[in-house]
């Protein structure tokens, strides 16, 4: 069989005839419409998206077809649920404090919760307060903590395993960091930032999202979906989620225009949420999504 007739017959035609693939391109379509109508066509959005295709193509060319799942073929399903549940719950936790853009003053504090994060952000910032090599202390502490290190102890005495959330051995890491990266890295290096400032951009974003943003979506929410319905509108439903996710931050771009700053969620974030995913079914393992994470951030920041 030739390379295109392989190309076709495992990878186009299954994503042609994926509901779930349907579904996310009418979804992608209608908010490039409504981002048109309202005077901000989805041009790089649009590229963007293109590029993820066809790394996520490359992607599935040099791993292998048949990827075990990430858990067991016979998962308890009841603690998948709870995976969900728990992944679900702390993704909307965190992404409703992040609407201070669009909800009134003080509406966007959650009791107990909203305190304990200030506080341990805080700290980082007394800790690092004049570091050079953070961007922003305050998340330096309050994001490992609130994406990682609680939902992960939660989801522990939960009883999912780590395995079940993104931490097993890794299937052609390092190759597919190596198509995901390369770009961002060539333009990073070419760009004439200095080196310094691009190794702070690196530290900082490792620990302001990075890993910890993969855990909470990829591995936690990506990984526990997939036990529990299938694989396709697993990665679907989870780029989504991440997309909206960042609602927060694109309506303060749009000047308080929900539905815009909805649009650019669906048009950009999620493309990304989709390549992450791809990413992790393919690799079995959270660094590569994470280390492209971290790039991609860095890229975009300089």
């Amino acid at each position: 069989m030739g390379r295109w007739q392989s190309l076709k017959q495992h990878i186009i035609q299954p994503i042609l005839q994926s509901s779930a693939a349907r579904f996310y391109l009418v979804v992608w379509l209608i908010a490039a419409i409504y981002l048109t109508l309202i005077g901000d066509a989805p041009i790089f959005q649009l590229a963007y998206a293109v590029g993820v295709l066809l790394f996520a193509i490359i992607t599935l060319q040099i791993t292998e077809a048949k990827v075990p799942a990430l858990v067991a073929e016979t998962p308890q399903r009841r603690v998948a649920w709870r995976q969900v549940g728990i992944a679900t719950f702390f993704i909307a936790l965190t992404g409703y404090t992040f609407l201070g853009n669009i909800l009134p003053a003080g509406a966007a504090n959650v009791p107990l919760w909203s305190p304990l994060i200030a506080a341990v952000g805080g700290l980082g910032e007394q800790v690092l307060s004049g570091s050079e090599w953070v961007s922003a202390p305050y998340n330096f502490f309050a994001n490992p903590f609130q994406f990682f290190i609680v939902p992960g102890i939660i989801l522990l005495l939960a009883g999912v395993r780590p395995a079940q959330m993104g931490f097993r051995r890794g299937h052609r890491v390092v190759q597919v960091i190596a198509v995901w990266c390369f770009i961002p890295a060539l333009v990073i290096i070419f760009s004439g930032v200095p080196l310094q400032r691009v190794v702070y951009r690196l530290i900082s974003h490792s620990f302001q999202n990075g890993f910890f943003e993969e855990f909470l979506f990829r591995g936690a929410l990506h990984a526990g979906l997939r036990r529990v319905i299938k694989a396709d509108w697993a990665l679907v439903i989870q780029a989504l989620i991440f997309g909206i996710w960042h609602l927060g931050a694109n309506a303060g771009m749009k000047d308080g225009n929900v539905l815009g700053a909805i649009a650019v969620c669906v048009t950009s974030q999620s493309v990304l949420g989709l390549g992450f995913g791809i990413i992790l079914q393919r690799t079995r393992n959270l660094i590569a999504p994470s280390v492209f994470h971290v790039v991609s951030n860095t890229f975009g920041s300089l």
